[in-house]
Order: structure tokens, then C-alpha cells, then sequence
């Protein structure tokens, strides 16, 4: 594992570990289909939670939430369709960010219903 999958997964844990604080359920981890991956997918009640996990070591660069392209949102998109109709879900869906800065002070910022 190369250093950004090192901390691309750093973040995706500390992003978990908050939502299920929250009450969320973990469905899967990095499903992939197609060109497109998606980071958590969560449940909680009706609700299915697609998140994209946005993680850098510190604010140097802008914030972590800034780096998310439409391009990637598409692809989010898509895969969460074919995630859909694989398991034939019906209830409520939602997009959500989760922006993860490991340093110099660690911080979880959670942007519900992103797109």
C-alpha cells in the first residue's frame, strides 16, 4: 500500500468509526463497479447512505471537501445505481462527504445530502 492508500484509508476509518457513533450500520467498504468506487455505503433505519471520504494531512492544500470533481460525482452516481438495482433497495437514499484532516489536529467534518 502506497502512502496516499495509507491515508485514504486512515480517513475512511476515523469517517467510519464517527458515523457508527451516530447510529449508522456499515453495508460495505469500497464497492467498486464498473470505473466508479464508492467509500462507505451505511444503513440506518430506511435510510442507505452512499460516502465519498475526502482525507488530506492537513488544510496546506485547501480543504479536503474541495477536492471532490463532478466528474467523481458522476461516477459516485452511477455506481450507487448499480448498487441499487443489485439489491433491489427502495427506501430513502442519500449522498454524503465526510472530510477527514489527520494533522496537525485531527477533525471529521460530516456534509449531509451533498448531491
Amino acid at each position: 500500500m502506497n502512502d496516499r492508500q495509507t491515508i485514504g484509508k486512515l480517513g475512511e476509518n476515523r469517517a467510519l468509526e464517527f458515523l457508527e457513533q451516530q447510529g449508522f450500520h456499515l453495508v460495505t467498504r469500497n464497492y467498486r463497479h464498473g470505473h466508479g468506487e464508492i467509500d462507505l455505503i451505511l444503513s440506518k433505519e430506511e435510510l442507505l447512505v452512499f460516502v465519498e471520504v475526502k482525507t488530506r494531512t492537513s488544510r496546506r492544500f485547501g480543504f479536503p471537501e474541495e477536492h471532490l470533481s463532478w466528474q467523481q460525482i458522476s461516477k459516485i452516481q452511477a455506481t450507487a445505481e448499480a448498487f441499487l438495482a443489485a439489491h433491489r433497495w427502495t427506501n430513502n437514499i442519500r449522498f454524503d462527504v465526510m472530510a477527514v484532516i489527520l494533522s496537525p489536529r485531527a477533525s471529521v467534518r460530516h456534509f449531509k445530502d451533498v448531491y
